[in-house]
């Protein structure tokens, strides 16, 4: 495997542009790529323990350039409760599933401000969702379960 010497610099670049973005400590982190940039959304940790109750959960949603390494904050979604897990949906730069803490599992679709919540247990340790959007899949213990995703609903903001 040899690598561009040309092509190694300017990622050594680019990452040092990129670790600039933002004075904060995610706990959770998601990418999705665009054809010039990257979105990266992110939950931040709690201070002190993992567990520890903050006054505000928020996901932020950046877009950071791939051409100078510029961002800006292009979404902000508030959440109930600590996050557990974060991911795009598939191929989607508007759509996230967001897992909290008590088991209440997030779909939002950012573009329409809809939000899709399924109930699930306290303690699912890893979820995903379908290529469609349909269905979300979730593991905890020693099983995994299969369900739909409700019918979305308007934010009330």
């Amino acid at each position: 495997f040899m690598l561009d010497q040309a092509a190694h610099q300017q990622a050594r670049l680019s990452y040092k542009k990129a670790s600039q973005l933002v004075n904060k400590r995610p706990g959770h982190l998601a990418a999705q790529g665009l054809q010039d940039a990257c979105l990266v959304a992110m939950v931040e940790e709690p201070p002190g323990a993992p567990a520890a109750p903050a006054p505000t959960h928020c996901i932020e949603v950046v877009s950071v350039s791939g051409l100078d390494g510029s961002f800006q904050t292009v979404y902000r979604v508030p959440i109930p409760s600590i996050c557990t897990a974060l991911n795009f949906c598939y191929k989607s730069t508007t759509c996230l599933l967001c897992s909290c803490a008590e088991g209440l599992q997030l779909v939002f679709n950012l573009y329409n401000s809809e939000t899709s919540c399924a109930y699930d247990n306290p303690g699912v340790r890893s979820c995903s969702i379908s290529t469609d959007m349909s269905m979300i899949c979730s593991a905890e213990g020693n099983f995994f379960k299969v369900y739909k995703v409700p019918s979305p609903s308007a934010s009330a903001t």
